[in-house]
């Protein structure tokens, strides 16, 4: 089973994590966290890695809807998303699909929810 959602971009990395960002914006969503663990892993394993961020972004109002509707919501918060540098002149992104990530949660009240944030970040990574 497919997990994410992905797309490649004919750009280079920053350019390619500013263009998603702006898109996530659009869509209503935040950036909260960014890991950087190409910087991670050179600082803690003294290990080379190509550029990788996870993003963590949050449409507040989703959030919101999702919280009220199931308590412990927040430990799947915020959305995942991820740029992968492939090349200089391509850059892979991606985003955890809800629709995977809220089926273990079993909570038929989050539906909307979860499609709605679904449609958003397809949304971001689609015009990113």
């Amino acid at each position: 089973m497919e997990y994410a959602i992905s797309r490649t971009l004919n750009c280079d990395f920053d350019t390619a994590y500013e263009r998603l960002a702006q898109s996530l914006k659009n869509e209503g969503f935040g950036i909260l966290t960014e890991l950087n663990l190409h910087e991670i892993f050179q600082e803690k394993l003294s290990k080379s890695f190509k550029k990788y961020k996870v993003i963590g972004a949050c449409n507040p109002q989703l959030a919101y809807d999702g919280i009220i509707k199931e308590n412990d919501l927040g430990l799947i918060l915020p959305c995942k998303l991820a740029v992968q540098y492939i090349s200089e002149t391509e850059t892979r992104i991606a985003a955890i699909d809800s629709l995977v990530l809220f089926k273990f949660i079993n909570n038929p009240a989050l539906n909307c929810v979860r499609d709605d944030i679904r449609t958003k970040v397809e949304l971001a990574i689609k015009f990113a």
